[in-house]
């Protein structure tokens, strides 16, 4: 297991930080830029439905390799 995802802090989704770093402690250490070799970049929607609830709709998938995923996306590994 890499990490577990949640809901914490300031935010209205689940969602994942992910890092990686050139030292062993976080606060003592610089981010580095990273490539993922493959992922799956959905294009999506959230539909309202009238009973209030919300439903996230993928409208179509594309592949990615190696880039890096950006903010507001939904990308599925």
């Amino acid at each position: 297991m890499l990490a577990h995802l949640g809901n914490t802090g300031n935010s209205s989704e689940p969602h994942l930080h992910f890092q990686v770093c050139d030292a062993p402690s976080f606060p003592a250490s610089e981010g580095l830029p990273f490539a993922i070799d493959q992922f799956t970049l959905d294009d999506y929607k959230i539909d309202k439905a009238q009973n209030g609830h919300q439903a996230l709709l993928v409208k179509s998938s594309h592949p990615m390799t190696k880039q890096e995923p950006m903010d507001d996306e939904l990308d599925s590994f």
